[in-house]
């Protein structure tokens, strides 16, 4: 029911009116949804924040942001995660950007799609190893927050041991200062706790390194909950 009231903007906006799409996104988001969202209803919502995205200015964060607000409110998961397949591209190139709020748009999106976004979690491993901060950085956000939401049992676990042995394993490796951030962003949340203690002293050893100190200090901060 609250996406029909907005219907008529909404396929406006589809159609190619700008002003439209960008006003029933405001609409939208501003919207205390007390359904949950039929297949069709999501279907349109993200095909319209998949086209704001694509626009310049801040409908793009909004167009994140209301991502994360449908696949939380999305009646079938399952199919939810097929449709959220053809937004993924524009989130992956948003997430790492250059303006810490798409960034961090991007990567609450990412998060609220969970297992949806499970195929992301190869090529931001890879732009960890990035020369650019605001890659590394924002890679490390994105996965900290598909990670953190993915279902099957044992990810999480699995996930933090791969970085344990990806932070010990070489000193020179490329995606390092990325890994280290990466256990900073996961080490921030309570199911974290149980693997602080085996973690600590692996991030612990790089403190005054030349490249990765200032990496290492941030993340031991996070882990010592200071």
């Amino acid at each position: 029911p609250e996406v029909k009231a907005v219907s008529g903007k909404l396929v406006a906006g589809l159609a190619g009116d700008e002003a439209k799409a960008k006003a029933v996104v405001d609409d939208l988001l501003n919207t205390a949804f007390v359904h949950k969202l039929d297949p069709a209803a999501a279907s349109l919502v993200l095909a319209l924040s998949g086209q704001v995205m694509a626009q310049r200015g801040e409908v793009r964060r909004k167009g994140a942001a209301l991502i994360a607000g449908v696949a939380k409110i999305a009646a079938d998961a399952e199919l939810m995660a097929v449709q959220a397949q053809t937004v993924l591209p524009e989130l992956r190139r948003m997430a790492v950007e250059a303006q810490p709020d798409i960034r961090r748009a991007a990567a609450d999106a990412l998060g609220a799609l969970g297992d949806a976004a499970q195929s992301e979690i190869v090529g931001f491993r890879e732009l960890l190893a990035s020369d650019s901060p605001a890659e590394r950085s924002g890679a490390a956000a994105a996965l900290g927050a598909i990670i953190s939401n993915l279902t099957a049992e044992g990810a999480f676990q699995a996930a933090v041991e791969d970085l344990v042995v990806a932070v010990g394993r070489d000193e020179e490796d490329e995606s390092l200062e990325g890994s280290i951030m990466l256990l900073g962003v996961l080490g921030s949340l309570p199911s974290f706790d149980p693997f602080l203690q085996r973690v600590m002293p692996v991030v612990v050893v790089y403190l005054g390194h030349l490249k990765v100190g200032e990496a290492s200090l941030a993340t031991c901060t996070v882990l010592s909950r200071g």
